[in-house]
């Protein structure tokens, strides 16, 4: 459709059939060593989400669909994702931050400890501690509370694997 022109993608196709959408992912996934993100809505999507490596649906589509997806997109399609994509890049920037900053403070912290000027109680305490506020800069940086401090909600979407 036309909302699929307003999309940053490198390939839209649509008005295929059940198996060529299936087929078409495929070939990509092994032809480029494509990482492939299938959006789709309707009960003859289910079998190209499930072949994607990051799968779609927007609320409102087929049950059968919204449970092969991955993600779940509430409202606009075109927002959705590019929401999606956005929430995605900064999880990905935010989680290299907290493993190079865990990398740092633990070097530092072993360095202390071998040399005698950290107990080790205290650095027990300080490994706790650090995880607990790496995890909560993580989740802020995400607009997500911490420990049910705030109450913030990304309404663009919904994981799956969140869900529980």
């Amino acid at each position: 459709g036309e909302w699929a022109k307003a999309l940053p993608f490198d390939d839209i196709k649509g008005e295929m059939s059940i198996a060529d959408k299936r087929d078409w992912i495929a070939g990509l996934q092994r032809r480029d060593d494509a990482k492939v993100l299938m959006c789709g809505d309707g009960l003859n999507d289910a079998a190209a989400l499930t072949q994607a490596d990051v799968s779609v649906c927007v609320s409102g589509g087929s049950g059968l669909s919204a449970k092969q997806a991955d993600v779940l997109i509430n409202g606009s399609t075109t927002q959705g994702l590019s929401r999606l994509i956005k929430v995605s890049a900064l999880a990905h920037r935010v989680g290299w931050q907290n493993v190079m900053g865990s990398l740092l403070y633990n070097l530092g912290a072993i360095a202390l400890a071998v040399t005698g000027l950290l107990q080790p109680w205290m650095a027990a305490l300080g490994m706790g501690l650090s995880s607990l506020g790496f995890s909560c800069l993580g989740l802020s940086c995400l607009g997500l509370s911490c420990l049910g401090l705030g109450s913030t909600r990304v309404d663009a979407y919904q994981c799956r694997n969140a869900q529980g």
